[in-house]
């Protein structure tokens, strides 16, 4: 399934999944760090987001599979207004030769500009990308290996839709 899977479509499962863990996992004063590289540290990010506030708890989501850190990670600070100060000082900010980036986790409470579920995920793309995912997804419908996958992951039903969507494929209210 890994050949047929492909790396755009690995990449938007990839990206839902972390979608998902942003809804499930999020605390009340959480940010959400993203774009960590593999051997970031909980230490190392003590020590970069306490110089906006106290942190309760830091907690870096690793593969259960592979044990592999998955690139992203919440800290949890005391009150809120460390959050917000954490999001103005250290969004795209460098961190292991990486620039990380900091937002209201989901659950927090912040005000978010970003689009939710396979909409944002989608919009993010380029075009190019857009196509590609729906050629590889058709593809495999051809090779009729399309079903497990969708059944193993539902969530790219939704994305599928609105890669069709984004590209003018379907109408909105269809």
């Amino acid at each position: 399934m890994e050949l047929l899977f492909g790396p755009k479509l690995r990449q938007l499962w990839s990206d839902f999944d972390l979608l998902a863990h942003r809804d499930i996992m999020a605390a009340p004063n959480d940010v959400f760090v993203g774009n960590l590289a593999a051997h970031t540290t909980e230490e190392q990010l003590r020590e970069v987001f306490s110089v906006v506030g106290a942190i309760r708890n830091v907690r870096i989501l690793v593969d259960k599979e592979t044990g592999r850190l998955k690139g992203y990670a919440f800290v949890e600070y005391t009150n809120a207004d460390s959050v917000n100060a954490a999001i103005r000082l250290l969004n795209l900010t460098e961190l292991n030769d990486r620039t990380i980036k900091v937002s209201h986790a989901s659950g927090s409470g912040g005000a978010s500009t970003a689009k939710p579920g396979a909409e944002g995920v989608v919009d993010q793309l380029p075009l190019h990308e857009v196509w590609d995912i729906l050629d590889a997804m058709k593809t495999m419908v051809e090779e009729h290996t399309a079903s497990d996958l969708l059944e193993e992951h539902p969530q790219l039903v939704a994305a599928l839709i609105q890669c069709q969507k984004r590209l003018g494929l379907v109408g909105a209210s269809r």
